[in-house]
């Protein structure tokens, strides 16, 4: 708690398929943890299966990477 997690780990809250629930501002009523649940309830997929392929998309996913596994 109080710690910033890693940029790679910031994810877009805002239409796209992530605006599933109505609005982003769910996460801050529900809690993050219950949100991601309800996410991959209604999506079938986690939010590391999600951030994966939001860093695989990045045009700096080999920088990504090193920093994940360094």
């Amino acid at each position: 708690m109080g710690q910033k997690p890693d940029d790679y780990r910031a994810v877009p809250l805002c239409g796209s398929d992530l605006d599933f629930m109505g609005h982003h501002a769910q996460q801050h009523a529900i809690g993050e943890q219950s949100f991601w649940r309800a996410y991959q309830a209604a999506s079938g997929q986690s939010v590391e299966k999600l951030i994966d392929s939001l860093c695989d998309a990045s045009p700096r996913r080999k920088e990504i990477r090193e920093h994940r596994n360094g």
